[in-house]
């Protein structure tokens, strides 16, 4: 009698773990959207966009992480202050959005990763907002049913320092400064790809710092400060 020993090294095993969390998650999606399609077709109705679609949302922004929570909070405030719609979407279960009294920004955890990702690639919007670089590189596709596809910077340094093909296939990209035009321009110059819309609005988070600074009291016997300013969280400090 033969024996047989089957060895599975923790990265492939890792590897094979996530296809098949993603194919669940895919699945599911999809079947989620099959039957509110076939409900609507059988009703005849259309949400108020005119759009035969009642997952459809006119503007949606993704956040990965509390991380990124400074960058979207005075686009999630300004959306409410004008009173328009706004569908926020997180990975994180503990999104400072889910303490906000919001009454226009509709805030759900989509889960992380796959899972995250396969509810993403089924969106039906009509304008996509995040941090998210590699759409459409890796497993965070372009959905057919969005319209439009934009990315933030959260950085106020070169906006190439992305991975390979970071930024190619948004229809947009939110910039920190006018610097940052010229090396889009010339990566989607030397890739032959179709230019990108490029809109200088600032660096968001810095007006949540700056109103965070201005609510420290003041010391008394003030001698010196110390700032500490990781690069990443609380796994950039050394």
């Amino acid at each position: 009698m033969n024996n047989f020993l089957l060895y599975i090294d923790p990265g492939t095993g890792s590897m094979l773990f996530s296809i098949l969390i993603g194919a669940a998650a895919t699945l599911f999606f999809v079947a989620k959207a099959a039957w509110i399609k076939l409900k609507i077709l059988l009703s005849g109705k259309k949400d108020g966009s005119g759009v035969v679609d009642a997952s459809y949302k006119t503007y949606v922004i993704y956040n990965e992480g509390n991380q990124y929570w400074n960058v979207f909070k005075p686009v999630t405030d300004e959306f409410e202050k004008r009173k328009i719609p706004l569908m926020y979407y997180t990975s994180s279960k503990t999104d400072p959005i889910f303490d906000q009294k919001y009454e226009f920004v509709t805030s759900e955890y989509i889960g992380e990763g796959n899972t995250a990702f396969a509810k993403l690639n089924m969106l039906s919007a009509g304008f996509v907002l995040m941090t998210t670089p590699g759409l459409q590189v890796y497993q965070l596709k372009r959905s057919k049913s969005v319209k439009h596809y934009s990315h933030v910077l959260h950085m106020p340094n070169d906006a190439t320092t992305y991975r390979l093909f970071g930024l190619d296939y948004f229809d947009s990209v939110l910039l920190t400064g006018d610097y940052q035009k010229d090396d889009i321009r010339t990566l989607e110059k030397n890739r032959g790809i179709n230019s990108k819309d490029l809109i200088t609005v600032g660096c968001s988070y810095l007006d949540v710092l700056s109103e965070k600074i201005n609510s420290i009291p003041a010391e008394e016997n003030h001698v010196f400060t110390v700032l500490v300013s990781p690069s990443w969280g609380e796994v950039g400090v050394l």
